[in-house]
């Protein structure tokens, strides 16, 4: 439906980085994204307008994100972006530009712009020594 990578392909390409960040150093990190009150939407505006904001944000998070990014419908109302060779600050920067996108509003079926927001966590691998593998730095972020 969104053109996205799954759940399952997620944790495999995450892992494929963070093998990359263990073998050269280059850091790794990544977002998570969870659209607020969604079932208020499917409870209110029906099941196609929830379908909808979903497809116009992964839309959004292929826009924002680098050309080197991983975008993820990780399940529902949940995606991630796997961000290789990145900073935090670069983090923050990616995971503010999507907030902020998508806070400008969504233009609903009838032309009306819907009020849509999302809680962002993320957490970077360089600048966290603890973590062990990529599972460990989804909990991270989803923590954040």
């Amino acid at each position: 439906m969104t053109g996205l990578y799954n759940h399952s392909s997620c944790y495999e390409l995450l892992d494929l980085e963070f093998r990359n960040y263990r073998r050269y150093g280059a850091g790794v990190s990544v977002i998570l994204l969870d659209i607020d009150d969604f079932k208020l939407v499917n409870d209110c505006r029906g099941h196609q307008e929830g379908d909808r904001i979903i497809i116009e944000l992964a839309r959004t998070m292929t826009e924002q994100a680098r050309s080197s990014d991983i975008c993820c419908r990780f399940g529902g109302e949940e995606f991630v972006v796997i961000v290789p060779h990145t900073s935090l600050e670069d983090l923050e920067s990616l995971a503010e530009r999507l907030r902020l996108e998508v806070a400008s509003g969504i233009v609903a079926d009838k032309g009306e712009c819907l009020s849509v927001t999302i809680s962002v966590g993320g957490a970077c691998v360089a600048s966290i020594c603890a973590v062990e593998d990529g599972e460990s730095l989804l909990e991270l972020a989803d923590e954040c």
